[in-house]
């Protein structure tokens, strides 16, 4: 099965241009506001706890932050791995980021089991429906991990044309966790430790980021479609595994 692009298609690497934009301007923010600021930002232990002043108001924004990212925000689940681990430690960040995860996975599946096509194509944009709701018909489980785990995916889009499967939401739930959890973990350990970072560190840390989001702008559509047609022969030689759902038009 061979996946195209439809033409035009840019939204995915135009949410990822406006997420650089706004971390630049937040740079150029900082800067702008002056050293005290920008110093403040960068002493992690002044940071937490300042964090901590907030109690129990701190975590409950970390979570919702993280739901309301798999909802609607185009954010990379990194980026939010990293804040929350830079804010609260490896341990509780990533606790925080999978209750987040877990919660907007939630709410999307039940909007796709139970709010239909017509209010899921408003959420996600009709070209984006239009292509995964494609792709995604009949799929079972392998397939759903497969795009929870794997870079180059729309994992949360794909919450909610899971819902509209006839497979098991908790099980959907569970895989979905299951396979965020290393990345989650990953990010939040690195934000955990950047203040340890050395410059040198740094300097490739930097060359990362600019070779990522290069080859993210550049050529998303295209890695997503290498990616998609992986997983599609997994999934092919997966089925004994998992029962393959059938697809269930709601609304």
């Amino acid at each position: 099965m061979s996946v195209r692009s439809a033409p035009g298609e840019k939204s995915s690497w135009k949410a990822r241009i406006g997420a650089v934009v706004l971390g630049v301007l937040l740079l150029a923010g900082l800067a702008y506001k002056g050293e005290e600021v920008w110093t403040f930002f960068t002493d992690q232990a002044r940071v937490r706890a300042w964090i901590a002043g907030f109690g129990p108001w701190a975590p409950l924004a970390a979570v919702a932050f993280v739901a309301l990212k798999v909802l609607a925000a185009p954010l990379p689940g990194q980026i939010v791995g990293t804040v929350n681990g830079y804010l609260f430690g490896t341990g509780w960040g990533t606790v925080y980021s999978l209750v987040g995860m877990s919660l907007g996975t939630v709410m999307a599946l039940a909007i796709g089991r139970y709010a239909g096509r017509p209010v899921v194509a408003r959420l996600i944009g009709e070209r984006q429906m239009r292509r995964w709701d494609r792709v995604a018909r009949e799929r079972g489980l392998v397939f759903f991990t497969l795009v929870y785990l794997l870079p180059f995916t729309p994992d949360d889009v794909i919450s909610y044309l899971a819902g509209m499967t006839s497979l098991s939401l908790r099980r959907i739930l569970f895989w979905s966790i299951l396979a965020r959890t290393p990345g989650m973990l990953v990010g939040n350990w690195f934000g955990a430790y950047l203040p340890r970072f050395t410059a040198w560190q740094w300097v490739l840390i930097g060359l990362y980021v600019v070779l990522w989001v290069g080859l993210t702008v550049r050529y998303y559509t295209r890695m997503e479609a290498l990616m998609l047609r992986v997983i599609l022969w997994v999934e092919a030689r997966g089925t004994r595994i998992f029962h393959r759902p059938s697809w269930h038009r709601r609304g």
